[in-house]
Parts: C-alpha cells; sequence; structure tokens
C-alpha cells in the first residue's frame, strides 16, 4: 500500500482536483484506493458524496479523536469503482485544535495502520501548514504537490519543501517528494516563464505532464467523477492519464496486485 500525501500550502493550486482524478485513473487501472479527506473545508467529500449527504456520513476528524475507532467503519464507498473515502466535516477544524494542543503528530499513522486492502491510499490536506499536514506527512511514503504557476509560488514550495525534509530527518525517514505538479496551464506568457522558473529551479522533480486550465475539470468537481468519465477522449482526460503514467513509473518499484479490470484499459476497450 502506498500513501500520497496531494499537498501544498497555497490555495487555488488543484489539490482536491487532483485528488480525484488521479483516483480515478488509478481506478480505471483496477487499482483499490482509499481517499482521506484531511481539509475541514471537505469539498472532496462533498464532491465525491454530494453536499446535501454528508452529513450522513461519519468523519475522519472522529477517527483521529479516538484511537480505538476503526477508520473501515468510517469509511464510505463513492459511485467510482474501487474508490473509498473518509471524508471530513467541518469539526475537523476543532480536532485539529486539540492534536495540536497535546503535540499529536502521529494520531493518523496510528489509523493508517489499521487500514487495509487497498493498492493506494491518497490524502488530500488542507491548504496550510499546520498540524493535519505533518500529520500526512509522518505517515505518507511521498509528497505530490499541484501548484498553480499563475499565483507565484516557488517560495511557497521552497518552503513546502523544507517542512518535508524536517519530517523525513525528524519522523519519517522514507518521506520524498514524489514530484511537482504545474496545473491550470494557460498559453499567456507570464505562465511560460514562471513554469520554466519552476523546472530550473526544480529539475526532474516537475513532472513532465502539465495540466490544463478547463471547464470540464468544474464539471467533474460536481458531478463527483474524474474527468475521464465524462469525457474520456478530451485533453484534460489525456493529460491525467499521462500523469498517472508518469507516477507509477517513478513507483515502478511498488505493485501491487491488480483487478481483472486493469488488464484493459476503458478508454482503449470502446
Amino acid at each position: 500500500m502506498k500513501i500520497i500525501t496531494i499537498s501544498n500550502t497555497k490555495g487555488g493550486t488543484g489539490k482536491t482536483t487532483t485528488a480525484l482524478n488521479l483516483s480515478t485513473e488509478l481506478s480505471n487501472l483496477g487499482y483499490s484506493v482509499l481517499l482521506i479527506d484531511l481539509d475541514p473545508q471537505g469539498s472532496l467529500s462533498k464532491s465525491l458524496l454530494g453536499e446535501e449527504n454528508l452529513p450522513k456520513f461519519k468523519g475522519i476528524e472522529e477517527v483521529l479523536s479516538n484511537s480505538k475507532l476503526n477508520p473501515a467503519d468510517y469509511t464510505a464507498q463513492t459511485r467510482l469503482k474501487n474508490i473509498s473515502i473518509i471524508p471530513s466535516h467541518s469539526d475537523l477544524s476543532e480536532t485539529a485544535i486539540k492534536l495540536l494542543m497535546n503535540a499529536q503528530f502521529f494520531t493518523l499513522k496510528d489509523v493508517i495502520r489499521k487500514v487495509t486492502g487497498y493498492d493506494f491510499v491518497l490524502i488530500d490536506t488542507q491548504p496550510s501548514k499546520n498540524i493535519l499536514m505533518l500529520n500526512a506527512f509522518t505517515c505518507s511514503d511521498c509528497v505530490l504537490i499541484p501548484t498553480n504557476p499563475g499565483v507565484y509560488p516557488l517560495m511557497d514550495i521552497v518552503e513546502l519543501e523544507q517542512s518535508i525534509k524536517e519530517t523525513a530527518s525528524n519522523s519519517n525517514p522514507n518521506l520524498s517528494i514524489l514530484g511537482v505538479l504545474i496545473t491550470m496551464v494557460q498559453r499567456a506568457t507570464v505562465y511560460k516563464q514562471l513554469e520554466k522558473d519552476l523546472r530550473d529551479y526544480f529539475g526532474e522533480k516537475v513532472f513532465k505532464t502539465t495540466i490544463s486550465r478547463a471547464a470540464k475539470s468544474e464539471e467533474s468537481a460536481v458531478e463527483g467523477v474524474g474527468v475521464s468519465e465524462i469525457d474520456p477522449k478530451c485533453k484534460l482526460s489525456q493529460e491525467y492519464r499521462s500523469l498517472t503514467e508518469e507516477i507509477l513509473e517513478r513507483l515502478a518499484d511498488f505493485q501491487p496486485s491488480l483487478a481483472k479490470s486493469a488488464l484493459v484499459h476503458p478508454w482503449t476497450s470502446k
């Protein structure tokens, strides 16, 4: 089981969108995925379960508050095959305060230890350096950093990189950066220059694949499915498939058991 935190301290970078579409593409390849919504805003939970339905589901804040609870009892099946989620609610903010007051940096790690039956765990974090993000780093194998070049991201990512290095040094020596993902790409000259700055600084850590700014991204969030479920042949779907292939190449030493559905790509079987 590979645990990937999707994180950035700046909002509007496409973290939740990345989590939704990466989980969809992994599912299409036959991998089983558990999503953990570690953002009190609960955008990922609302997208996948429906905002009107969210109060019916128990959340990650309850599991983090009581180590005796079984995370399986707080896991909801989404409408997408092979994808489950432990949702979050606004009460997670109060839970975070309690974790901070008690210096509980390993609580999520204790929760993850009880999780079985998944090939991947994807953790969607709040856009803030806080106790929840540090809990995610402590239990993860790697961190995927989506960034929007339109928000002048370089220094924010440098600071995030430092936090990852500190976690690796202090509590999780296996933690590494999976890659920096450039999202919401546009053709404007300023975007191209900012992308160049990112690639010059981070080198091969930046994924070759970039994600375009497209209306279908918002549509997929509203529908609670990945873009490839709406239009598998569109450019954005192709980009997320390419990203997933890059990620699997970087995780080449990880070979989870595949479901039979992985033998045929859904976008090539039609």
